[in-house]
């Protein structure tokens, strides 16, 4: 399922709406059309019309502030996955969870309307620090004090779209870090049955690093037949336009999550649990475009336009060079749900950093006793 996942961020986060290209043809040599005005205006449209219909099918160049989005949501994603709020260990604990974040913010500059996407993956352990063998720790009741440390790396690789013309691979490369402490700070009252939990304090430390690498194949035949020429003839354009761009979003970030929590119970199985954070952040996120590509010949094949003409070249770039830094501060709101049968815990929860459009939602499944 997480397969899915990380395809739908990627194509929210880099909006297929962007005015800029990530695709674009060049010719870097025209071998004498261009003495004719309007047959290179004819040459230019064609190959402009090859250039729109590839860019129809891939994700869209969008600027620094796009990269800012990657930044944050690499941020986010993990904020529900290395911890926990409302199990009630007693010794251990051992879960798996995943999550995704986008940045919704409206960006004029690339007409889109998302302008950033992460995910993540992880396994967190944890215990008390009494039980680890701790007869104080920081000056805190070892019974009181939880320690969680978190980390999943994933690779994925897919084929996305592919024709006689066209191929697209995407490749996905997800790391991610952590270790985490909660203090139970002040008791709650009930029974397992109903009760208030208490407030919890957090704090610790997350690195998430994520890279997308999207590369298109092209093998696209070109036929472009009677163009017209200023002086009144016309020229046929035949060849194949070959490459195989290459685009790369990485994205490298540190964050100090600093939260309070509560939570309350219902008939045991049911538990509500929110709170409040915030964030020291540190890192970016680099895009870069591999142009990868060949020179490909176009042959002025017949008409009296083509007389005197050689071979014109083309070569196709990939246009993706932007860098964004993460928000140095974030202050959030978070709110969960969680399943409680015997030993496992099924959650669910939302982030939501204040003042900005960066949302996050993460799930997962937690063994404790």
């Amino acid at each position: 399922m997480f397969n899915y996942l990380i395809l739908f961020f990627f194509f929210l986060a880099i909006s297929p709406q962007s005015r800029a290209q990530l695709f674009t043809v060049e010719i870097t040599d025209y071998g004498g059309l261009e003495n004719s005005a309007l047959l290179k205006a004819a040459i230019d449209r064609e190959l402009q019309k090859f250039e729109d219909e590839v860019n129809a099918k891939l994700p869209q160049e969008g600027p620094d502030r796009l990269m800012q989005g990657m930044a944050n949501t690499s941020v986010m994603a993990s904020k529900g996955i290395g911890k926990d709020y409302a199990s009630y260990m007693n010794m251990y604990l051992i879960g798996v969870g995943a999550g995704v974040a986008l940045d919704q913010q409206y960006d004029s500059t690339i007409d889109s309307e998302i302008s950033g996407g992460g995910g993540a993956l992880g396994v967190v352990v944890g215990s008390t620090a009494r039980n680890l063998g701790f007869q104080s720790f920081a000056g805190l009741d070892p019974k009181r004090v939880g320690i969680y440390a978190n980390f999943m790396r994933y690779k994925h690789n897919q084929i996305i779209q592919s024709d006689p013309e066209s191929e697209s691979n995407l490749a996905a490369d997800l790391f991610n870090l952590g270790v985490h402490f909660r203090y139970d700070w002040i008791d709650g009252t009930g029974s397992p049955m109903f009760g208030w939990g208490g407030l919890k304090l957090h704090w610790g430390y997350d690195y998430n690093q994520t890279t997308i690498v999207f590369e298109n194949d092209l093998d696209k035949n070109i036929n472009l037949i009677d163009l017209p020429s200023s002086g009144g003839d016309t020229a046929s354009i035949a060849g194949r336009i070959t490459g195989s761009p290459r685009y790369q979003v990485k994205s490298q970030t540190h964050s100090i999550p600093l939260e309070i929590s509560t939570d309350v119970r219902f008939l045991y199985f049911l538990t509500l649990y929110g709170g409040l954070g915030t964030d020291i952040n540190y890192g970016k996120a680099t895009g870069e475009g591999l142009l990868n590509g060949n020179v490909s010949p176009l042959a002025c094949t017949s008409g009296a336009a083509c007389v005197g003409i050689t071979d014109l070249k083309v070569q196709v770039q990939a246009n993706l060079d932007a860098e964004g830094r993460v928000d140095p501060l974030m202050l959030r709101g978070f709110a969960g749900v969680q399943f409680n049968v015997p030993y496992f815990r099924i959650y669910a929860q939302v982030d939501q950093a204040f003042g900005t459009e960066l949302i996050a939602l993460s799930t997962g499944l937690k063994f404790a006793y």
